[in-house]
């Protein structure tokens, strides 16, 4: 009566790709921020960390939303 629903298996090349994509753009935005404010230049390692994952995370999951999306169709067959 009720078909079986398997969890989704993401495409490991998304999430390459969404890693690649989200520490380049991390990385661009941190140095933006801190060229604009030049306090944040003078942060210790972990306060410096903490303003790279508070970047990192909304990023990566926006990407590894997109790439999902697009490479959902590769690798599937339709049987």
């Amino acid at each position: 009566m009720h078909k079986e629903v398997k969890p989704k298996k993401r495409n490991e090349f998304s999430q390459y790709i969404a890693i690649f994509l989200s520490v380049l753009f991390t990385t661009y935005m941190k140095r933006t921020v801190e060229d604009s404010f030049t306090d944040l230049q003078e942060l210790s390692f972990l306060m410096d960390l903490g303003l790279y994952l508070i970047i990192f995370i909304p990023f990566h999951y926006l990407i590894s939303k997109f790439t999902d999306w697009l490479y959902s169709g590769s690798g599937e067959s339709n049987s």
